[in-house]
């Protein structure tokens, strides 16, 4: 599931039988919420930029995408895949 914003996130973990994986300093701002320690933490995250197949890109997104290919080319340890 996707939201946009973390309090909405947070609100449908409060509400329902949901769980999510977050930063643990923001699971420590809500008393009613327990923070699960993860061990060992290995995590490693992988993003990627995605899209819908010939969606249009305003020049904006076009800016961003090009910066964030210039950041990962740049990034020694960077493994990203873009989808176009």
């Amino acid at each position: 599931m996707e939201a946009n914003s973390l309090s909405a996130v947070i609100e449908m973990v409060r509400h329902t039988q949901l769980t999510t994986l977050l930063p643990s300093n923001i699971a420590h701002n809500y008393d009613e919420l327990v923070a699960i320690t993860l061990a060992p933490s290995l995590l490693q995250r992988t993003a990627v930029l995605l899209q819908r197949k010939g969606a249009y890109q305003s020049a904006a997104t076009k800016a961003f995408v090009a910066l964030a290919h210039e950041v990962c080319s740049n990034t020694v340890e960077s493994k990203a895949l873009f989808f176009k």
